[in-house]
């Protein structure tokens, strides 16, 4: 482990610190997590079975496609691009499962044995072709060197979601929301303490601090009642238990209003549904608490390009308090593919090789679509906004040098007025 240079102008950052990690290790860790997992998910193991499965299908696919493609990542891509990636894979790969086995004339095709033989056969490839792939022998790490503060303040934001947790339960079982309300005072109170001082914090300890507060509101908002919420996700519930309970998707594809062509909520609930082994309606909701928690930190990576550490996390939180992200759960679909979408417009601010980043901003922006198709039209009309800034750029910049703005790269600064676009026309 040694450090490496920042290249970063503001004072508070510390230098990036490099962790290396032996690629062989890595590959023996993912197979011996993947065959732990399917043995616990076989033999219905309690506790295991959820906790492992859930890392499973959400972390897994994701992390090996980058392992696959990359030497060296940043840490709080590879977390955001693991999760996004690996939903990508859960919803693509589960839908080819599917039309796989409908041409064969299998009626079945959404089951435990299918899902986990072809996942893990899949998986297995991805690692196989790493370890072929390989020109290095280690995989890097990259992150910012954690300080005392960065630790009490992540102590602290951990138990936003501990309260909430503990809230919710009160709640459902003894009618008290006392727990709830001190909640919703000390985030507030802590906002308030975050955004007045200066604490000096890492970047990751920032995002970290956006997850717990974003995850704890969406706890509360997701599953204060066992039941789902009015609106399309009645519909989307629904199309899901039909889905559940024939294990198979293709026949439905084009029922309720074309919700059936949305893999987000059908394909991804079901698999999700059917490795976790856990009741419907909370699988339901389960399915999207991380992602859309995950939505704000994006915001604020994008933020960073462009403005101070303290204003990136003020606008984060300015988009958690906005009442289309308490209420997501209206429609799961809709804020699915905001996620996708936003996830797709980060990787314009990462240096890495255009073919690979190609690849991976085809599988997100894929996934988007087939997330929710109305979404599909609004990214249509600010890649066309964008195509014509880039336009009036290079006519305007005929030379081959980056052009800075402020100090900051032009890339950076469209990528990131494009996303503050695709929101207010959300």
């Amino acid at each position: 482990m040694r450090k490496m240079g920042s290249g970063d102008n503001h004072d508070y950052f510390d230098r990036d610190m490099e962790f290396a990690i032996g690629n062989r290790i890595v590959i023996n860790i993912l197979i011996l997590f993947m065959l732990f997992t399917s043995l616990c998910i076989y033999l219905d193991l309690p506790i295991l079975r959820q906790i492992l499965a859930y890392i499973y299908l959400t972390f897994l696919p994701g992390f090996t496609i980058l392992f696959l493609f990359y030497k060296r990542f940043n840490l709080l891509n590879l977390l955001l691009f693991s999760i996004g990636l690996s939903i990508s894979f859960v919803m693509i790969i589960g839908f080819l499962i599917d039309y796989f086995f409908y041409v064969i004339n299998v009626s079945s095709s959404l089951t435990l044995e299918y899902l986990v033989i072809s996942f893990n056969l899949i998986i297995s490839l991805m690692i196989f072709a790493s370890v072929c792939a390989k020109s290095t022998k280690k995989f890097v790490i990259i992150y910012k060197k954690i300080k005392l503060n960065d630790i009490s303040t992540i102590i602290i934001s951990t138990l936003f979601p501990a309260m909430a947790f503990l809230g919710i339960n009160l709640l459902r079982n003894f009618d008290n929301n006392l727990l709830i309300y001190l909640l919703i005072i000390l985030i507030v109170a802590y906002i308030l303490l975050l955004g007045l001082f200066d604490n000096n914090l890492s970047d990751q300890t920032y995002a970290y601090i956006i997850f717990s507060m974003s995850i704890s509101i969406l706890l509360l908002v997701f599953f204060r009642t066992n039941y789902v919420y009015a609106s399309d996700s009645i519909e989307e519930f629904y199309l899901f238990n039909k889905i559940l309970e024939s294990e198979h998707y293709f026949e439905f594809r084009n029922l309720h209003r074309n919700l059936g062509l949305c893999l987000s909520i059908t394909i991804l609930p079901t698999i999700y549904c059917i490795l976790i082994g856990l009741k419907p309606v909370i699988i339901f909701k389960l399915t999207y608490l991380v992602p859309l928690s995950l939505t704000p930190v994006i915001c604020y990576m994008l933020a960073r390009k462009l403005i101070p550490y303290r204003y990136s996390f003020i606008s984060s939180i300015f988009f958690i308090s906005q009442s289309q992200f308490l209420f997501q759960n209206l429609a799961f679909r809709t804020y699915l593919s905001v996620f996708f979408f936003s996830l797709a417009f980060l990787l314009f601010n990462s240096k890495t090789n255009l073919i690979k980043k190609k690849s991976i901003f085809l599988i997100l922006l894929f996934s988007g679509i087939v997330s929710h198709y109305s979404n599909t039209i609004i990214i249509f009309i600010v890649f066309l906004i964008l195509f014509i800034v880039f336009f009036l750029i290079n006519y305007l910049y005929k030379n081959d040098k980056p052009v800075m703005i402020n100090n900051v790269d032009k890339d950076f600064k469209i990528s990131s007025y494009s996303v503050v676009l695709y929101f207010c026309l959300i």
